[in-house]
């Protein structure tokens, strides 16, 4: 290359501003084009742990509120006293034919019938009724049997539904223990 030829690179052409006429720019050409997309990701993220939040404070507050009442209040000892009755259930086994415990509706008094050989005047003991959806409502009574070995407790105060009836009681200086499943039914005006 010859060095007074110049080299295509540094061939200068007229600015395209010359080339123009009119009046001179006035600043940049604005751009029309749309603005970038958001990203929803960062939205979805703060939406999920709200739910999440809230969820686990309604756990806890339905937790808090609600009632967590023990089946009975001394487990641990009923726990260690188990072996006697079972004892007391094994004794109670023979009798278990001529053992009753009913609802009469009509009268709304719960009927208990023990074997008559029971009927003495050394039988002592307690029922207890004992409500397994609600601890408040559970009921004690002495045993107090008639001569027919025959007791009448009154249902009026208590409320509809299912309750276990316990009895344990002492006769001849034997124990013996029995529960029975015992649904009460609502008034029929």
């Amino acid at each position: 290359m010859n060095p007074q030829t110049p080299s295509p690179s540094r061939e200068t052409s007229p600015s395209p501003r010359a080339a123009r006429p009119g009046p001179p720019e006035a600043g940049p050409v604005p751009d029309h084009r749309m603005p970038p997309a958001r990203s929803p990701w960062p939205l979805g993220i703060t939406l999920a742990l709200l739910v999440f939040a809230s969820g686990l404070a309604a756990l806890i507050a339905f937790a808090v509120t609600s009632n967590s009442d023990l089946v009975v209040q001394d487990y641990y000892e009923q726990d260690l006293l188990y072996q006697e009755q079972i004892d007391r259930r094994a004794r109670t086994e023979p009798l278990a034919e001529r053992l009753r415990v009913s609802h009469d509706p009509a009268l709304d008094k719960i009927l208990i019938q023990l074997p008559s050989e029971h009927a003495t005047l050394d039988t002592a003991g307690e029922v207890h009724l004992y409500r397994p959806s609600a601890a408040g409502l559970d009921r004690r009574w002495p045993l107090e049997l008639n001569a027919a070995a025959m007791q009448i407790l009154d249902a009026q105060d208590l409320a509809p539904g299912l309750w276990q009836v316990k009895i344990q009681w002492t006769t001849r200086g034997e124990e013996y223990y029995v529960d029975r499943r015992l649904v009460i039914t609502a008034d029929n005006p």
